[in-house]
């Protein structure tokens, strides 16, 4: 199979309880959540941004990917990651990033699959999202993400609807939102309600992350909505960054390869709860060995 993965390269400093990372962060999570996963007879091709500083944090894995589609630029976002037990995480930016250019990609149909994650809510343009549906007949995953973040005027993210949601929704074909992020594709204020609004566009699949109680999936068979529920797999976290990316990431993969959802579901539930588990970025190597142990 040949993947398009399509979002920002970060850099990451998380802020602890008690202690501060310095990381690689943005797309990064989802590229090697789906290189964890490739075949050899698979290729990933990456567009995303990178500057001369900060590539050494990201080198280990990027040099081994396609490159075609990297962009060069002065500076890459910085994020100030503040994460505590018990809340969503409080996001501070430096360096806001122009939308990634997509013209160097001449034909989308060469790939099996697009997944766009919106790291910094500015990775595409609108207009780049309605010509990527226009253009391509393929599997378009989308993690809702950042786009759901206006941002003030310190460079604080805060929860806001998303402009022109509906032309965001029908121009894809699975959306990945946690529980705060659907809040902002509708005006609707129960989930089951926003979920009949989101699927009313089009879209074939609506996954709600839901950090420690797991996920459920949504789609419909005519007027019928069906769900699937997941428990989070058993685990003592100790780590809340990349998780919905890895998720994202292994659901993508695996549906792409063979569009069985419960297999699809499965494997992200158990991707997501593995990273949980890892205290160092360097543990992401383990990700494949330990997900498929768990997974049979």
């Amino acid at each position: 199979m040949r993947l398009l993965l399509i979002g920002h390269s970060v850099e990451d400093q998380i802020h602890l309880e008690n202690r501060e990372i310095h990381s690689p962060g943005g797309i990064f999570y989802s590229a090697m959540g789906l290189n964890s996963f490739l075949s050899s007879k698979d290729e990933l091709f990456l567009l995303t941004s990178y500057d001369d500083l900060s590539y050494p944090l990201f080198s280990s894995l990027y040099d081994t990917l396609k490159k075609d589609y990297f962009l060069r630029v002065n500076s890459i976002p910085k994020v100030h990651l503040y994460i505590s037990a018990n809340c969503e995480r409080c996001e501070t930016y430096e360096n806001l990033a122009e939308p990634l250019n997509l013209s160097k990609i001449e034909n989308l149909d060469q790939f099996d699959g697009i997944l766009i994650n919106m790291i910094t809510g500015s990775d595409i343009k609108l207009s780049d999202m309605l010509n990527i549906r226009k253009n391509y007949k393929g599997l378009i995953y989308f993690d809702v993400h950042t786009l759901s973040r206006g941002v003030d005027e310190n460079n604080r993210r805060y929860f806001r609807p998303i402009p022109d949601a509906q032309k965001w929704i029908s121009s894809v074909d699975i959306i990945q939102a946690n529980e705060n992020e659907l809040r902002t594709l509708s005006c609707k204020n129960k989930e089951l309600d926003i979920v009949e609004d989101i699927l009313q566009f089009g879209l074939k699949i609506l996954i709600v992350t839901k950090g420690e109680q797991g996920s459920v999936i949504y789609w419909k068979e005519g007027p019928k909505l069906n769900f699937f529920p997941q428990s989070a797999i058993s685990s003592i976290s100790i780590n809340k960054v990349g998780c919905g990316d890895i998720f994202g990431a292994a659901f993508f993969y695996s549906f792409v390869s063979n569009a069985f959802l419960p297999d699809a579901a499965k494997l992200a539930n158990i991707a997501s709860g593995c990273i949980t588990n890892y205290s160092d970025i360097k543990d992401l190597v383990n990700l494949r060995n330990d997900t498929f142990s768990r997974f049979n």
